[in-house]
């Protein structure tokens, strides 16, 4: 998939950022105006804290960080969409300290006039895994800067910077002040499609010089829509890099998506597909996530052509 970043948006920043760190970005046509009240670093404060209070060395825990956001402005998910640029964390600590890959929620469409893109609204909670490969007999203090452009009829860049504190491998075992935030934060997370009990996932390739086509069935539970939306996999393009709507029957989804695959547009060599289902458009509401390697820059998937079969409209098929 060719990479849509905010090549706009990142040029101008720049400028802002050398020359006038207090203009805005205009997100659309005609739009562009000078921040007369907040900044982008004042419209959305940066908060982390840790699964647990404490650490366990060597041991891992996850952190949340959490983006609460101005009313009606948004920042983006890892695939922002036709313009944006997602957020970019970075945790530093004591020395033996990973920081593994962060885990993004389902996001939110937006779509104007002039764009669709991908992201979030109100509050939003990234999930990152960390690891510290010695002992630690005394409190473990994590630093967790962040990034963003935050938008809504003009865009602002903002940052933030904030510190937690773990205790050592010998505090008392606690299920942790923010217990209930972090579910909040798992339930939002897609789940894999491949493990929902029902769900189909096909690759194949029709003759002739048609593309190869995706197709994803499963359990729609209680919603009444859903929606593809497509990750970056650089060398492969979905659905032209837009949301594809699923066609709904009998209580299951169906989504036919055409590929566009240019292995000379890939970072290393290798093609995935890979994107989540949105049932639904809030927050809240339950998505799949698929990420499916392709075999070569010949191939078209590990199995072309497996039959699809519809699933079963039992309980155990609901989000």
């Amino acid at each position: 998939m060719r990479p849509r970043t905010c090549i706009r948006a990142g040029l101008i920043g720049l400028l802002a950022v050398l020359f006038i760190p207090s203009v805005a970005v205009a997100q659309f046509p005609g739009r562009g105006v000078a921040a007369k009240e907040k900044t982008g670093s004042e419209l959305v404060k940066l908060d982390a804290y840790a699964v647990a209070d404490e650490i366990r060395a060597p041991g891992k825990t996850m952190l949340a960080v959490r983006f609460r956001i101005e009313p009606k402005w948004h920042i983006y998910w890892k695939n922002p969409g036709e313009s944006g640029t997602r957020p970019e964390i970075r945790i530093t600590g004591p020395e033996g300290l990973s920081v593994g890959t962060i885990l993004w929620p389902r996001p939110v469409v937006f779509k104007t006039a002039w764009e669709t893109t991908y992201g979030y609204a109100n509050d939003a909670t990234l999930l990152v895994p960390v690891e510290l490969d010695r002992s630690a007999d005394q409190p473990v203090v994590l630093t967790v800067e962040a990034e963003w452009l935050v938008c809504k009829e003009m865009c602002l860049f903002g940052s933030g910077r904030t510190t937690l504190e773990l205790a050592p491998r010998d505090a008392p075992i606690t299920e942790g002040a923010h217990a209930k935030a972090f579910a909040a934060a798992r339930a939002r997370l897609p789940r894999d499609l491949a493990a929902v009990p029902g769900a189909q996932v096909r690759l194949s390739t029709p003759e002739g010089d048609e593309p190869p086509i995706l197709t994803l069935i499963g359990p729609m539970g209680d919603a009444t829509e859903a929606t593809f939306v497509p990750d970056l996999t650089p060398g492969v393009e979905v659905g032209g890099g837009l949301p594809v709507a699923a066609t709904i029957a009998d209580g299951t989804f169906t989504l036919d998506l055409p590929l566009d695959i240019e292995p000379a547009n890939s970072l290393d060599g290798r093609l995935a597909v890979a994107g989540v289902v949105l049932l639904g458009n809030r927050a809240t509401d339950p998505s799949f996530e698929i990420r499916m390697p392709l075999e070569s820059p010949g191939a078209t998937g590990a199995n072309p052509d497996t039959p699809v079969k519809k699933p079963s409209s039992g309980a155990s098929n609901r989000p």
